[in-house]
């Protein structure tokens, strides 16, 4: 009964083969992203074109910030602004110095990513973590175009951290 049962996957996955997949070959030049502004009421997909994964935005007054993954690459942490959440300006990077975090000889998966951006008090705050470093970190400035603070290391694992404000209190 085995014998007929594995016979019958087979001729079903010889079947169901067809032709093997073709791949081509393409070169990146870096020359990709496209700054393109569009009129009043519309945007265009991606608002952000390139590399620019676990997007995490906080809102001051009239303007929005925005911080993404840059996982080894460095500089790290791009910061983006904008008013209307669509048109968006590079201001910095939140990791530019290599005191801050020293990326030398991290795999490019796991080191930084998924920040979290928020604003308190006068203060932007950037929780992260940084899997091949200690953990856990807190970053702080009061112009989120710099200069950040060197890492404050948390005490507890995880990653994809948060900062929850309730009152003074940070949770």
């Amino acid at each position: 009964m085995r014998i007929a049962a594995f016979a019958l996957l087979l001729a079903g996955t010889a079947a169901s083969a067809g032709e093997p997949p073709r791949f081509g070959r393409f070169a990146y030049d870096g020359h990709a992203q496209e700054q393109v502004r569009v009129g009043p009421g519309q945007y265009r997909n991606p608002i952000l074109s390139g590399y620019y994964p676990d997007p995490s935005v906080t809102r001051v007054g009239d303007d929005y910030y925005l911080v993404l993954s840059s996982f080894a690459h460095y500089p790290g942490l791009p910061i983006f602004t904008s008013k209307d959440l669509i048109n968006w300006t590079q201001i910095g990077n939140a990791i530019d110095r290599p005191e801050q975090l020293d990326f030398t000889g991290m795999r490019t998966s796991q080191a930084v990513f998924a920040p979290d951006i928020s604003f308190h008090d006068g203060v932007f705050y950037i929780v992260n973590t940084c899997v091949e470093c200690k953990g856990n970190f807190v970053i702080t400035a009061k112009d989120p175009a710099g200069p950040w603070s060197n890492p404050i290391w948390l005490p507890f694992e995880g990653i994809d951290p948060s900062i929850y404000w309730e009152g003074d209190k940070a949770y």
